[in-house]
């Protein structure tokens, strides 16, 4: 099996006039089972290693994720959902090269995602904040019966410290929550708020990993 999967690796390498210190290669594992970390982090480098040697690309990119495929299990109220992807990811680089960029996520979506008519369903009001590790949730009862449950678990994110709220300038996702929590936004549609939530993510993540490259480069 890795011997195939090296052919297919080199084979596509060929296809695109081979790997060089420009190549960037990104895998997608999907929705792994991340833990123990760093049992899956030394697997990890090791089957990599052989399959491609390491000089002769320049980053490895390992996207995958921890999002659920569904938020059955999440409880009423205030809960939370584990980043394992990025506590792994933590665990992973201190296994890699200097330098060597590895982190990519799916946002808040599960890649087995499909999209379906919202009409049909009649889903729970819910705000997804990602954290430090995890995913801070607020949950309420059926969006359509009651819309204006939103301007609740808005001003729950903003008012419990456990969410770690990074406050209306943080992105157009924090604005929106701060602005709903006063009544000042709606509470708008599902859709808003799958934006909401994404768009503070990618903005949490790139702030987070801004901060760890300029540690770990740090003498």
């Amino acid at each position: 099996m890795r011997q195939d999967v090296r052919a297919r690796v080199l084979d596509l390498a060929d296809e695109v006039g081979g790997l060089s210190e420009e190549t960037d290669v990104l895998i997608d594992m999907g929705g792994p089972a991340y833990e123990p970390y760093d049992v899956f982090a030394n697997g990890l480098v090791l089957a990599f290693r052989n399959l491609v040697p390491a000089d002769s690309f320049r980053n490895l990119v390992l996207i995958g994720t921890a999002y659920p495929k569904s938020l059955g299990a999440v409880k009423l109220g205030s809960d939370e959902i584990p980043r394992h992807d990025w506590l792994f990811y933590r665990a992973l680089l201190q296994r890699l090269p200097a330098g060597m960029r590895t982190y990519g996520d799916h946002t808040i979506v599960h890649p087995s995602f499909k999209a379906v008519d919202m009409r049909a369903l009649n889903p729970a009001g819910k705000v997804l904040y990602t954290k430090s590790n995890a995913w801070g949730t607020r949950k309420g009862g059926s969006f359509r019966n009651d819309s204006a449950q939103m301007h609740g678990h808005c001003f729950e994110i903003l008012s419990d410290p456990s969410f770690e709220f990074r406050g209306a300038n943080f992105s157009y996702g924090d604005a929106y929550i701060a602005a709903c929590a006063t009544g000042a936004e709606g509470p708008s549609n599902h859709t808003r708020w799958k934006e909401v939530g994404i768009n503070h993510h990618i903005t949490r993540v790139v702030d987070d990993l801004a901060k760890l490259r300029a540690v770990s480069s740090a003498p």
